[in-house]
């Protein structure tokens, strides 16, 4: 349980990491795009570098990049949000109950049903009822 608990924990982390670079790449759009702009032009490179032909000055190809970069952020965080959803609803349905150690074998989409009640089918103790 420790194990499960610390890769839903990851994944949770991972997922909000993600939404902040998401929102912080369509909030401060312009600063991010200069960095961006910044990297493919290659305009800081040292005098006489000999791979400067590799360097990319079209503003069309760097808001494609930018947007792509954007893009590929967002479908890692959306996928990184169902994987945690599915992560949660695995932890919630085989919790294990505390009188007989089974797990429970209801179908909880959330944490939340857990403090209302939860009657083990193995055993029929009610936990979370105050």
């Amino acid at each position: 349980m420790i194990l499960r608990t610390a890769k839903l924990l990851l994944v949770c982390a991972l997922a909000f990491y993600y939404t902040l670079v998401v929102l912080n790449n369509i909030i401060d759009y312009d600063s991010n795009f200069q960095f961006v702009r910044h990297v493919l032009m290659m305009d800081s490179t040292f005098p006489g570098n000999h791979l400067i032909w590799r360097a990319i000055n079209s503003p069309a190809a760097h808001t494609a990049f930018y947007v792509s970069i954007i893009l590929w952020e967002t479908a890692t965080m959306i996928l990184l949000w169902i994987g945690s959803m599915f992560l949660v609803h695995l932890y919630v349905v085989t919790w294990p109950c505390p009188k007989c150690g089974r797990p429970f074998r209801s179908m909880l989409l959330s944490l939340v049903s857990l403090w209302r009640g939860k009657k083990c089918a193995n055993c029929g103790a009610v936990f979370g009822e105050n």
